[in-house]
């Protein structure tokens, strides 16, 4: 099957849910994905740090994955 042919969201490795239901950390993933995010760890046992990038950049990287203002909230404590 051509890339082409795959619908965007499988290309990225996300897929919609057909089915069920799922809680994590006792609320709904579909609902309050930036609530568990805020409150999840994940360490990974190799780090994919870029050595080429500064902690500033690395902070604005990893921010990108998450809603706009997320790194202030960082700062703030809010």
């Amino acid at each position: 099957m051509a890339i082409e042919n795959i619908p965007s969201d499988r290309r990225r490795g996300r897929s919609s849910a057909r089915g069920g239901h799922g809680r994590h950390q006792g609320m709904n993933p579909l609902k309050k994905g930036v609530a568990i995010r805020r409150r999840t760890g994940y360490v990974s046992d190799s780090p994919a740090l870029y050595r080429w990038m500064t902690v500033r950049q690395i902070a604005h990287f990893t921010a990108s994955f998450y809603p706009e203002g997320f790194l202030a909230s960082l700062a703030t404590g809010s």
